[in-house]
């Protein structure tokens, strides 16, 4: 799982999620943590996948946010 911030990404702030496993992309909305509108909702293990990474990754990523 990586996590990428574009700096000229249009509003409003969202971080995108892409899953090495099999290439899948969605975004998520800052601070709500929550798909943005049309995305999909990361079920399962990418949802668990995804709460480990971010308790590990969040600093950096919200700062870029």
């Amino acid at each position: 799982m990586q996590a990428f911030v574009y700096s000229n990404d249009h509003p409003p702030a969202h971080f995108h999620i892409k899953l090495l496993s099999n290439n899948c992309e969605t975004r998520y909305l800052w601070p709500e943590l929550e798909p943005y509108k049309g995305d999909v909702k990361l079920t399962g293990s990418s949802a668990r996948s995804f709460d480990k990474y971010w308790h590990t990754h969040k600093d950096p990523i919200i700062a870029r946010l």
